[in-house]
């Protein structure tokens, strides 16, 4: 690995060569109107983040069973720059998913030295999660190739990616009086104001959550779905609580 060593004031950095393609505009000799003209010689470095447990900590613990395997499973929620991240894919329900369909490939792959993203000139991979625009000029792609920069670190010597902090949110269906229920689901926090709304909890507030929604029910006259339950099989083990963004009830 290429791996740079760290500063007093950087972590280190995994140099990962960026091969691409792009589109200038040029004019061609002996004539007057520029044209647009695909160049595939594109090349550009990104430095990914190289963490080690004391600059990433474990934040969150996810544990449960799969529904269909029975396999147990147990997910890591480390906590670098105000954000969570995870070695695996995981679901709303906080679940490692596979990146494919009916796949087991839930890890995130580990970077290469060197990645071409030139395969059929699109400019995309789905291993790293990358997309640009097949018509960008070389400044654009290159910008938008940086930004990779901001969404992979390596923590140990495995990849991690970003994901979204989970709270307990209680949702209603129908008109109430058991035409649709009342349910409380894991679900994953998309803002600020989802983090703040009536109806989400913080996941150290399981039994409040459960309370709320059992009170929300008999409102609404949806007897059948009492008692409340939480509709997922994951349990937390909340490790740095002061990174939940969700209010304490």
């Amino acid at each position: 690995m290429n791996i740079q060593r760290r500063t007093r004031s950087a972590v280190s950095r995994f140099a990962v060569k960026i091969l691409f393609g792009y589109v200038e505009s040029e004019t061609p000799p002996r004539c007057r109107n520029p044209r647009l003209v695909r160049r595939e010689d594109g090349e550009c470095t990104i430095r990914i983040p190289v963490l080690t447990d004391a600059e990433a900590p474990i934040a969150l613990i996810a544990c449960g069973k799969d529904l269909f395997s029975d396999l147990t499973w147990r997910v890591e929620y480390r906590w670098w720059k105000n954000r969570l991240w995870t070695s695996v894919n995981v679901d709303a329900n906080s679940q490692p998913r596979g990146r494919s369909a009916q796949s087991d490939d839930w890890a995130w792959p580990a970077w290469r030295e060197t990645v071409d993203l030139r395969a059929d000139g699109s400019n995309k991979s789905l291993e790293f999660g990358f997309d640009a625009a097949r018509y960008d000029s070389k400044a654009q792609t290159v910008r938008s190739i940086k930004r990779l920069q901001q969404e992979h670190v390596i923590i140990n010597g495995t990849p991690h990616r970003p994901t979204r902090e989970r709270g307990y949110r209680v949702t209603t269906f129908g008109l109430g009086g058991n035409h649709g229920g009342t349910g409380l689901f894991v679900e994953p926090v998309v803002d600020t104001r989802t983090a703040k709304s009536k109806g989400m909890f913080n996941l150290l507030d399981r039994d409040k959550a459960i309370a709320y929604g059992e009170r929300v029910a008999r409102e609404r006259g949806d007897t059948q779905s009492l008692p409340m339950t939480v509709n997922s099989d994951v349990e937390w083990e909340i490790l740095l609580p002061e990174v939940l963004r969700i209010p304490r009830r």
